[in-house]
Protein backbone atom coordinates (compact mmCIF):
# COMPACT_ATOMS: atom_id res chain seq x y z
CA UNK A 1 0.00 0.00 0.00
CA UNK A 2 1.43 3.43 -0.77
CA UNK A 3 2.25 5.83 2.29
CA UNK A 4 0.82 9.16 2.38
CA UNK A 5 4.19 10.54 1.61
CA UNK A 6 4.25 8.58 -1.92
CA UNK A 7 0.53 9.68 -2.81
CA UNK A 8 1.67 13.04 -2.03
CA UNK A 9 5.14 13.00 -4.13
CA UNK A 10 3.39 11.88 -7.06
CA UNK A 11 -0.11 13.99 -6.84
CA UNK A 12 3.08 16.99 -7.17
CA UNK A 13 4.96 15.58 -9.58
CA UNK A 14 1.95 14.93 -11.82
CA UNK A 15 0.98 18.83 -11.74
CA UNK A 16 4.42 19.14 -13.04
CA UNK A 17 6.79 20.23 -9.55
CA UNK A 18 10.20 19.52 -10.77
CA UNK A 19 11.38 18.96 -7.50
CA UNK A 20 8.86 16.21 -6.60
CA UNK A 21 9.02 14.94 -10.17
CA UNK A 22 13.09 14.27 -9.00
CA UNK A 23 11.61 13.19 -5.49
CA UNK A 24 9.43 10.51 -7.14
CA UNK A 25 12.65 9.18 -9.45
CA UNK A 26 14.60 8.87 -6.77
CA UNK A 27 11.94 6.24 -4.99
CA UNK A 28 11.88 4.26 -8.41
CA UNK A 29 15.43 3.91 -8.65
CA UNK A 30 15.22 2.81 -5.19
CA UNK A 31 12.55 1.32 -4.16
CA UNK A 32 10.16 2.14 -1.49
CA UNK A 33 6.59 0.39 -0.04
CA UNK A 34 3.93 0.88 -2.57
CA UNK A 35 6.18 1.62 -5.46
CA UNK A 36 8.16 -1.13 -7.60
CA UNK A 37 11.93 -0.34 -8.41
CA UNK A 38 11.74 0.85 -12.27
CA UNK A 39 14.17 2.45 -14.12
CA UNK A 40 11.96 3.47 -17.23
CA UNK A 41 9.53 5.37 -14.63
CA UNK A 42 12.51 6.85 -12.94
CA UNK A 43 13.80 8.11 -16.27
CA UNK A 44 10.36 9.42 -17.26
CA UNK A 45 9.81 11.82 -14.39
CA UNK A 46 13.33 12.69 -14.66
CA UNK A 47 13.05 13.67 -18.02
CA UNK A 48 9.98 15.98 -17.23
CA UNK A 49 12.31 17.42 -14.19
CA UNK A 50 14.95 17.86 -16.81
CA UNK A 51 12.91 19.30 -19.53
CA UNK A 52 11.71 22.04 -17.27
CA UNK A 53 15.93 23.13 -16.27
CA UNK A 54 16.22 20.93 -12.77
CA UNK A 55 20.05 20.26 -13.18
CA UNK A 56 19.90 17.46 -10.21
CA UNK A 57 17.30 15.99 -12.51
CA UNK A 58 19.97 15.98 -15.60
CA UNK A 59 22.68 15.43 -13.24
CA UNK A 60 20.60 11.76 -12.31
CA UNK A 61 20.23 10.81 -15.59
CA UNK A 62 24.09 10.69 -16.24
CA UNK A 63 24.44 9.15 -12.70
CA UNK A 64 21.72 6.42 -12.39
CA UNK A 65 20.43 5.78 -15.96
CA UNK A 66 22.11 3.02 -17.50
CA UNK A 67 23.06 2.92 -20.87
CA UNK A 68 20.91 0.20 -22.39
CA UNK A 69 17.51 2.40 -20.96
CA UNK A 70 18.94 5.28 -22.71
CA UNK A 71 19.34 3.59 -26.08
CA UNK A 72 15.82 2.15 -25.76
CA UNK A 73 14.21 5.94 -24.83
CA UNK A 74 12.28 7.76 -27.59
CA UNK A 75 14.65 11.23 -27.57
CA UNK A 76 18.31 9.57 -26.90
CA UNK A 77 19.67 13.15 -28.56
CA UNK A 78 17.76 14.75 -25.24
CA UNK A 79 19.43 12.46 -22.90
CA UNK A 80 22.98 12.39 -24.73
CA UNK A 81 22.66 16.30 -23.40
CA UNK A 82 22.46 14.99 -19.87
CA UNK A 83 24.97 12.52 -20.18
CA UNK A 84 27.12 15.29 -21.80
CA UNK A 85 26.52 18.07 -18.94
CA UNK A 86 26.62 15.59 -16.04
CA UNK A 87 30.06 14.23 -17.59
CA UNK A 88 31.39 18.09 -17.83
CA UNK A 89 30.56 18.29 -14.03
CA UNK A 90 33.05 15.45 -13.48
CA UNK A 91 30.41 12.28 -12.79
CA UNK A 92 33.00 9.38 -13.69
CA UNK A 93 29.80 7.14 -13.86
CA UNK A 94 28.24 9.49 -16.80
CA UNK A 95 32.08 9.94 -18.64
CA UNK A 96 31.97 6.01 -18.83
CA UNK A 97 28.13 5.83 -20.10
CA UNK A 98 28.41 8.61 -22.87
CA UNK A 99 31.97 7.08 -23.98
CA UNK A 100 30.35 3.53 -24.17
CA UNK A 101 27.82 5.18 -26.27
CA UNK A 102 29.57 7.49 -28.54
CA UNK A 103 32.67 5.21 -29.29
CA UNK A 104 30.41 2.19 -29.61
CA UNK A 105 28.02 3.45 -31.87
CA UNK A 106 27.88 5.78 -34.79
CA UNK A 107 27.18 9.38 -33.69
CA UNK A 108 25.62 12.18 -35.54
CA UNK A 109 27.54 14.50 -37.11
CA UNK A 110 26.42 16.88 -34.47
CA UNK A 111 27.40 15.07 -32.00
CA UNK A 112 31.18 15.24 -33.15
CA UNK A 113 32.10 17.57 -29.86
CA UNK A 114 30.52 14.65 -27.59
CA UNK A 115 32.53 12.25 -29.30
CA UNK A 116 36.10 14.20 -28.54
CA UNK A 117 34.92 14.66 -25.07
CA UNK A 118 34.52 10.59 -24.57
CA UNK A 119 37.15 9.94 -26.35
CA UNK A 120 39.49 11.95 -24.11
CA UNK A 121 38.12 10.55 -21.51
CA UNK A 122 38.12 7.45 -22.27
CA UNK A 123 42.12 7.71 -23.15
CA UNK A 124 42.57 9.67 -19.80
CA UNK A 125 40.96 6.10 -18.16
CA UNK A 126 43.05 4.18 -20.51
CA UNK A 127 46.43 6.00 -19.42
CA UNK A 128 45.04 5.48 -15.67
CA UNK A 129 45.43 1.78 -16.53
CA UNK A 130 41.89 1.20 -16.78
CA UNK A 131 41.36 -2.14 -19.14
CA UNK A 132 37.55 -1.26 -20.55
CA UNK A 133 38.27 2.28 -21.14
CA UNK A 134 41.24 0.18 -23.39
CA UNK A 135 38.81 -2.07 -24.58
CA UNK A 136 37.00 0.83 -26.05
CA UNK A 137 39.02 2.77 -27.74
CA UNK A 138 40.49 -0.34 -29.65
CA UNK A 139 37.07 -1.35 -30.45
CA UNK A 140 36.82 2.46 -31.42
CA UNK A 141 39.51 2.29 -33.72
CA UNK A 142 38.90 -0.84 -35.63
CA UNK A 143 35.59 0.87 -36.30
CA UNK A 144 36.82 4.11 -37.46
CA UNK A 145 34.79 6.32 -35.26
CA UNK A 146 37.80 7.87 -33.11
CA UNK A 147 37.88 11.48 -34.09
CA UNK A 148 41.20 12.47 -35.69
CA UNK A 149 43.32 13.71 -32.98
CA UNK A 150 42.93 10.43 -31.41
CA UNK A 151 43.91 7.88 -33.42
CA UNK A 152 47.50 7.04 -32.24
CA UNK A 153 49.08 4.28 -30.88
CA UNK A 154 46.49 1.55 -31.04
CA UNK A 155 48.63 -1.21 -30.01
CA UNK A 156 49.47 0.09 -26.52
CA UNK A 157 45.57 0.20 -25.87
CA UNK A 158 45.35 -3.57 -27.41
CA UNK A 159 47.94 -4.31 -24.74
CA UNK A 160 46.48 -2.94 -21.88
CA UNK A 161 42.73 -4.12 -23.62
CA UNK A 162 44.07 -7.40 -23.50
CA UNK A 163 43.38 -7.68 -19.52
CA UNK A 164 39.90 -6.26 -19.71
CA UNK A 165 38.13 -9.66 -19.34
CA UNK A 166 40.49 -11.29 -17.20
CA UNK A 167 39.33 -11.31 -13.67
CA UNK A 168 42.39 -10.54 -10.95
CA UNK A 169 43.94 -13.24 -9.29
CA UNK A 170 44.13 -13.88 -5.61
CA UNK A 171 48.15 -13.99 -4.85
CA UNK A 172 49.28 -17.19 -4.94
CA UNK A 173 50.62 -18.97 -1.98
CA UNK A 174 54.32 -19.86 -1.83
CA UNK A 175 53.46 -23.82 -2.57
CA UNK A 176 52.00 -22.81 -5.91
CA UNK A 177 54.89 -20.40 -7.12
CA UNK A 178 57.17 -23.03 -6.53
CA UNK A 179 55.71 -25.66 -8.46
CA UNK A 180 54.98 -22.76 -11.18
CA UNK A 181 58.63 -21.89 -10.72
CA UNK A 182 59.56 -25.83 -12.27
CA UNK A 183 57.27 -26.31 -14.35
CA UNK A 184 58.00 -26.48 -18.28
CA UNK A 185 55.50 -24.50 -19.73
CA UNK A 186 53.13 -21.28 -18.53
CA UNK A 187 49.87 -20.25 -19.88
CA UNK A 188 49.58 -16.28 -19.63
CA UNK A 189 47.62 -16.35 -16.04
CA UNK A 190 50.64 -18.28 -14.51
CA UNK A 191 53.00 -15.96 -15.96
CA UNK A 192 51.24 -13.17 -14.24
CA UNK A 193 50.87 -14.79 -11.42
CA UNK A 194 54.77 -15.43 -11.14
CA UNK A 195 55.26 -11.92 -12.07
CA UNK A 196 52.21 -10.77 -9.48
CA UNK A 197 54.45 -12.42 -6.47
CA UNK A 198 57.61 -10.48 -7.53
CA UNK A 199 56.20 -7.41 -7.25
CA UNK A 200 55.17 -7.98 -3.74
CA UNK A 201 58.33 -8.83 -3.06
CA UNK A 202 59.50 -5.86 -4.50
CA UNK A 203 57.02 -3.70 -2.13
CA UNK A 204 57.64 -5.86 0.53
CA UNK A 205 61.20 -6.37 2.57
CA UNK A 206 62.46 -7.07 -1.18
CA UNK A 207 63.01 -9.47 -3.91
CA UNK A 208 64.56 -13.17 -2.92
CA UNK A 209 66.45 -15.56 -5.34
CA UNK A 210 62.79 -17.05 -5.98
CA UNK A 211 61.43 -14.16 -6.63
CA UNK A 212 63.91 -12.88 -8.98
CA UNK A 213 63.37 -16.32 -10.58
CA UNK A 214 59.56 -15.93 -10.82
CA UNK A 215 59.91 -12.59 -12.54
CA UNK A 216 62.58 -14.90 -15.15
CA UNK A 217 60.37 -17.12 -15.86
CA UNK A 218 57.42 -14.53 -16.70
CA UNK A 219 59.57 -12.36 -19.01
CA UNK A 220 60.65 -16.02 -20.59
CA UNK A 221 56.80 -16.49 -21.23
CA UNK A 222 56.27 -13.38 -22.92
CA UNK A 223 54.66 -10.85 -20.48
CA UNK A 224 55.63 -7.56 -21.02
CA UNK A 225 55.37 -5.99 -17.78
CA UNK A 226 57.58 -9.13 -16.37
CA UNK A 227 60.24 -8.22 -19.00
CA UNK A 228 60.16 -4.60 -18.24
CA UNK A 229 60.61 -5.45 -14.59
CA UNK A 230 63.78 -7.79 -15.38
CA UNK A 231 65.68 -4.94 -17.27
CA UNK A 232 65.48 -2.95 -14.55
CA UNK A 233 66.73 -5.52 -12.23
CA UNK A 234 69.99 -6.62 -14.32
CA UNK A 235 70.81 -2.74 -15.22
CA UNK A 236 70.11 -2.06 -11.57
CA UNK A 237 67.83 0.29 -12.52
CA UNK A 238 64.75 2.59 -11.11
CA UNK A 239 61.82 3.41 -13.35
CA UNK A 240 63.50 6.51 -14.42
CA UNK A 241 66.37 4.95 -15.93
CA UNK A 242 68.52 5.63 -13.41
CA UNK A 243 71.52 3.77 -11.33
CA UNK A 244 69.61 2.54 -7.85
CA UNK A 245 72.12 2.52 -4.80
CA UNK A 246 74.08 -0.89 -5.14
CA UNK A 247 74.45 -3.59 -2.26
CA UNK A 248 76.28 -6.66 -2.36
CA UNK A 249 72.57 -8.34 -2.34
CA UNK A 250 71.73 -6.86 -5.36
CA UNK A 251 75.19 -8.30 -7.52
CA UNK A 252 76.60 -6.89 -10.51
CA UNK A 253 74.80 -4.73 -12.98
CA UNK A 254 74.35 -6.05 -16.56
CA UNK A 255 73.50 -3.35 -18.80
CA UNK A 256 73.47 -5.39 -22.00
CA UNK A 257 71.03 -8.02 -21.08
CA UNK A 258 69.06 -5.30 -19.62
CA UNK A 259 68.98 -3.20 -22.86
CA UNK A 260 67.75 -6.72 -24.51
CA UNK A 261 64.86 -7.35 -22.04
CA UNK A 262 63.60 -3.75 -22.15
CA UNK A 263 63.71 -3.65 -25.77
CA UNK A 264 61.29 -6.90 -26.12
CA UNK A 265 59.16 -4.97 -23.44
CA UNK A 266 59.22 -1.53 -25.73
CA UNK A 267 58.17 -3.89 -28.80
CA UNK A 268 55.31 -4.90 -27.61
CA UNK A 269 54.43 -1.58 -27.06
CA UNK A 270 55.41 -0.68 -23.34
CA UNK A 271 55.11 3.16 -22.88
CA UNK A 272 57.97 2.41 -19.79
CA UNK A 273 60.39 0.54 -21.40
CA UNK A 274 60.74 3.29 -23.71
CA UNK A 275 61.07 6.12 -21.40
CA UNK A 276 63.55 3.79 -19.29
CA UNK A 277 65.38 3.08 -23.03
CA UNK A 278 65.62 6.94 -23.70
CA UNK A 279 67.00 7.43 -20.56
CA UNK A 280 69.99 5.50 -20.99
CA UNK A 281 71.00 6.50 -24.65
CA UNK A 282 71.09 10.13 -23.52
CA UNK A 283 73.51 8.89 -20.78
CA UNK A 284 77.03 9.05 -22.08
CA UNK A 285 78.17 6.55 -19.01
CA UNK A 286 76.80 3.93 -21.05
CA UNK A 287 77.99 2.14 -24.68
CA UNK A 288 74.09 2.91 -25.87
CA UNK A 289 74.58 6.61 -25.95
CA UNK A 290 72.83 7.91 -28.79
CA UNK A 291 71.22 11.43 -28.97
CA UNK A 292 68.76 10.43 -31.86
CA UNK A 293 68.11 6.91 -30.58
CA UNK A 294 66.93 8.84 -26.91
CA UNK A 295 64.57 11.32 -28.98
CA UNK A 296 63.04 8.54 -30.69
CA UNK A 297 62.41 6.04 -27.62
CA UNK A 298 61.41 9.51 -25.77
CA UNK A 299 58.81 10.27 -28.16
CA UNK A 300 57.51 6.55 -28.44
CA UNK A 301 57.14 6.67 -24.57
CA UNK A 302 55.10 9.68 -24.61
CA UNK A 303 52.52 8.38 -27.69
CA UNK A 304 52.19 5.17 -25.40
CA UNK A 305 50.66 7.15 -22.91
CA UNK A 306 53.80 6.88 -20.42
CA UNK A 307 52.95 9.62 -18.12
CA UNK A 308 57.07 10.59 -16.63
CA UNK A 309 57.55 10.73 -20.17
CA UNK A 310 55.23 13.10 -20.93
CA UNK A 311 55.79 14.83 -18.30
CA UNK A 312 59.59 14.95 -19.20
CA UNK A 313 58.98 15.79 -23.13
CA UNK A 314 56.60 18.78 -21.77
CA UNK A 315 59.41 20.10 -19.61
CA UNK A 316 62.22 19.89 -21.91
CA UNK A 317 60.02 21.38 -24.65
CA UNK A 318 59.12 24.35 -22.12
CA UNK A 319 62.63 24.99 -21.19
CA UNK A 320 63.28 25.61 -25.01
CA UNK A 321 59.57 27.22 -25.33
CA UNK A 322 61.38 30.68 -26.74
CA UNK A 323 62.33 28.27 -30.12
CA UNK A 324 58.77 29.27 -31.51
CA UNK A 325 55.33 28.77 -30.83
CA UNK A 326 55.32 24.92 -32.30
CA UNK A 327 57.74 24.28 -29.28
CA UNK A 328 55.68 25.84 -27.02
CA UNK A 329 52.71 24.31 -28.23
CA UNK A 330 53.83 21.28 -28.29
CA UNK A 331 55.09 21.35 -25.18
CA UNK A 332 51.57 22.35 -23.21
CA UNK A 333 50.38 19.21 -24.95
CA UNK A 334 52.87 17.20 -23.27
CA UNK A 335 52.28 18.54 -19.73
CA UNK A 336 48.36 18.58 -20.35
CA UNK A 337 48.27 14.86 -20.98
CA UNK A 338 50.73 14.46 -17.78
CA UNK A 339 48.16 16.38 -16.00
CA UNK A 340 45.03 14.35 -17.08
CA UNK A 341 46.97 11.32 -15.60
CA UNK A 342 47.54 13.00 -12.68
CA UNK A 343 50.76 13.76 -12.79
CA UNK A 344 51.73 16.42 -10.00
CA UNK A 345 54.54 17.86 -11.24
CA UNK A 346 52.65 18.42 -14.86
CA UNK A 347 50.09 19.83 -12.70
CA UNK A 348 52.04 22.65 -11.66
CA UNK A 349 53.58 23.74 -14.55
CA UNK A 350 50.64 23.41 -16.59
CA UNK A 351 49.15 26.57 -15.97
CA UNK A 352 52.45 28.37 -16.86
CA UNK A 353 52.00 26.96 -20.43
CA UNK A 354 48.24 27.64 -21.26
CA UNK A 355 46.05 30.27 -19.80
CA UNK A 356 42.36 29.74 -18.96
CA UNK A 357 39.37 32.35 -20.51
CA UNK A 358 38.18 34.46 -18.04
CA UNK A 359 34.82 34.35 -16.58
CA UNK A 360 33.30 37.06 -17.60
CA UNK A 361 34.15 38.94 -21.35
CA UNK A 362 33.51 41.84 -22.95
CA UNK A 363 31.63 40.44 -25.40
CA UNK A 364 29.37 39.49 -23.64
CA UNK A 365 27.08 42.94 -23.38
CA UNK A 366 26.87 42.70 -27.44
CA UNK A 367 25.56 39.31 -27.60
CA UNK A 368 22.98 40.02 -24.84
CA UNK A 369 21.95 42.98 -27.56
CA UNK A 370 21.98 40.78 -30.50
CA UNK A 371 19.87 38.48 -28.49
CA UNK A 372 17.28 40.42 -27.27
CA UNK A 373 16.75 42.83 -30.13
CA UNK A 374 17.40 40.60 -33.09
CA UNK A 375 16.84 44.09 -35.18
CA UNK A 376 20.13 44.06 -36.78
CA UNK A 377 20.78 40.64 -38.81
CA UNK A 378 24.77 39.85 -38.63
CA UNK A 379 26.24 36.78 -40.78
CA UNK A 380 26.39 33.77 -39.75
CA UNK A 381 30.50 34.24 -39.99
CA UNK A 382 30.33 37.42 -37.67
CA UNK A 383 27.91 35.71 -34.94
CA UNK A 384 30.02 32.39 -34.77
CA UNK A 385 33.46 34.70 -34.47
CA UNK A 386 31.74 36.55 -32.00
CA UNK A 387 30.63 33.48 -29.34
CA UNK A 388 33.81 32.18 -29.98
CA UNK A 389 35.58 35.07 -28.54
CA UNK A 390 33.08 35.35 -25.55
CA UNK A 391 33.79 31.60 -24.64
CA UNK A 392 37.87 32.29 -25.37
CA UNK A 393 38.40 35.86 -23.77
CA UNK A 394 39.52 36.78 -27.24
CA UNK A 395 39.90 40.23 -28.36
CA UNK A 396 38.61 42.34 -31.08
CA UNK A 397 41.93 41.86 -33.26
CA UNK A 398 41.96 38.29 -32.17
CA UNK A 399 38.15 38.07 -32.99
CA UNK A 400 38.67 39.26 -36.52
CA UNK A 401 41.54 37.28 -37.99
CA UNK A 402 42.28 34.42 -35.85
CA UNK A 403 41.08 31.19 -37.68
CA UNK A 404 40.33 28.44 -35.37
CA UNK A 405 41.44 25.67 -38.33
CA UNK A 406 45.19 26.88 -37.87
CA UNK A 407 44.44 27.47 -34.18
CA UNK A 408 42.38 24.30 -32.78
CA UNK A 409 44.22 21.89 -31.07
CA UNK A 410 43.32 18.55 -28.84
CA UNK A 411 44.53 20.86 -25.50
CA UNK A 412 43.92 24.41 -26.42
CA UNK A 413 43.13 27.11 -28.83
CA UNK A 414 46.30 28.61 -30.02
CA UNK A 415 45.64 32.34 -30.34
CA UNK A 416 48.22 34.07 -32.69
CA UNK A 417 47.77 36.36 -35.33
CA UNK A 418 50.85 37.51 -35.61
CA UNK A 419 51.08 37.97 -39.59
CA UNK A 420 48.60 40.52 -39.66
CA UNK A 421 49.32 42.13 -36.12
CA UNK A 422 52.93 42.39 -35.79
CA UNK A 423 52.51 43.36 -31.84
CA UNK A 424 50.94 40.38 -31.14
CA UNK A 425 52.14 37.97 -28.37
CA UNK A 426 50.89 34.53 -29.12
CA UNK A 427 48.98 32.89 -26.23
CA UNK A 428 47.13 29.43 -25.33
CA UNK A 429 44.09 29.37 -24.03
CA UNK A 430 42.65 25.70 -22.89
CA UNK A 431 39.62 24.16 -23.93
CA UNK A 432 38.01 23.76 -20.50
CA UNK A 433 34.02 23.88 -21.23
CA UNK A 434 31.72 22.10 -23.46
CA UNK A 435 30.84 25.58 -24.59
CA UNK A 436 33.93 26.03 -25.65
CA UNK A 437 34.12 22.63 -27.68
CA UNK A 438 30.76 23.57 -29.32
CA UNK A 439 31.43 27.16 -29.96
CA UNK A 440 34.85 25.31 -32.17
CA UNK A 441 32.68 22.75 -33.74
CA UNK A 442 30.57 25.03 -35.08
CA UNK A 443 32.78 27.24 -36.81
CA UNK A 444 34.56 24.71 -38.38
CA UNK A 445 31.39 23.23 -39.63
CA UNK A 446 31.04 26.99 -41.84
CA UNK A 447 31.23 26.32 -45.35
CA UNK A 448 34.30 29.10 -45.38
CA UNK A 449 36.45 29.68 -41.92
CA UNK A 450 39.07 31.33 -43.88
CA UNK A 451 39.90 35.04 -41.82
CA UNK A 452 37.41 37.82 -43.68
CA UNK A 453 38.84 40.73 -41.63
CA UNK A 454 40.85 42.36 -44.42
CA UNK A 455 38.78 41.05 -47.54
CA UNK A 456 38.33 43.70 -50.56
CA UNK A 457 36.32 45.91 -47.81
CA UNK A 458 37.12 44.45 -44.57
CA UNK A 459 34.07 43.07 -44.39
CA UNK A 460 34.19 41.65 -40.94
CA UNK A 461 35.38 44.56 -39.07
CA UNK A 462 32.89 47.04 -41.31
CA UNK A 463 29.93 45.03 -40.54
CA UNK A 464 31.45 44.64 -36.61
CA UNK A 465 31.56 48.27 -36.42
CA UNK A 466 27.95 49.02 -38.13
CA UNK A 467 26.72 46.57 -35.30
CA UNK A 468 27.73 48.84 -32.39
CA UNK A 469 26.84 51.82 -34.23
CA UNK A 470 23.12 50.67 -34.45
CA UNK A 471 24.05 49.52 -30.43
CA UNK A 472 24.27 52.92 -30.34
CA UNK A 473 21.35 54.72 -31.80
CA UNK A 474 19.17 52.26 -29.72
CA UNK A 475 20.60 53.97 -26.51
CA UNK A 476 22.53 50.98 -25.58
CA UNK A 477 26.48 52.17 -26.01
CA UNK A 478 28.85 49.29 -26.00
CA UNK A 479 32.56 48.79 -25.59
CA UNK A 480 34.71 46.56 -26.99
CA UNK A 481 38.33 44.88 -25.87
CA UNK A 482 40.00 47.41 -28.17
CA UNK A 483 39.01 49.92 -30.51
CA UNK A 484 37.80 50.03 -33.97
CA UNK A 485 38.55 52.81 -36.54
CA UNK A 486 36.06 54.43 -38.14
CA UNK A 487 36.30 52.55 -41.07
CA UNK A 488 35.85 49.59 -38.91
CA UNK A 489 39.34 48.46 -39.07
CA UNK A 490 41.62 47.62 -36.21
CA UNK A 491 44.15 50.63 -36.57
CA UNK A 492 47.42 49.03 -37.82
CA UNK A 493 50.08 49.76 -40.33
CA UNK A 494 49.36 49.66 -44.34
CA UNK A 495 52.18 46.73 -44.50
CA UNK A 496 50.89 44.75 -42.07
CA UNK A 497 47.25 45.11 -43.50
CA UNK A 498 48.61 43.06 -46.72
CA UNK A 499 50.01 40.56 -44.69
Amino acid sequence: MATRHLIKIRGLARRGDAAAQVELARLYLSGTPGLTPSISAALIWLERAARQGHAEARELIGKRIPLEAALAHGDPAFLLNCYQAAAAAGCTTANQTLAQWLLDTSPAPEHAGALAQAAAWARQAADRGDADAAALLVRAFAAGRLPPLYREEPAHYQRLAATADQPQAAPADFTTILTLLHKPELSASEARALLQYYLQALHGQGPDADAVHALHRAAQAGIADAQFHYGLWLGKFDAEGQRVKLTRALGVPKVGPALSWLRQAAEQHHGDAWFVLAMLHRNARYACHDQAQYLYCLHRATRLGCTRAQTYLGRKLWRNRRAGLDQLTEAAYWLWRAAQAGDPEAQALLPKAIGHAPATSPWHPLLHYLDTFRKHAISEHLGVRLRLAAAFGLNTAEMLWLDPHDARREHCLVVDISARHATHAPRLIAIETVEQQARLDHFVTLPSAQPMAHGPDGQLAEELAALLAAARRDGMPLTLPDPVTPHGLIDVSPDQRGR
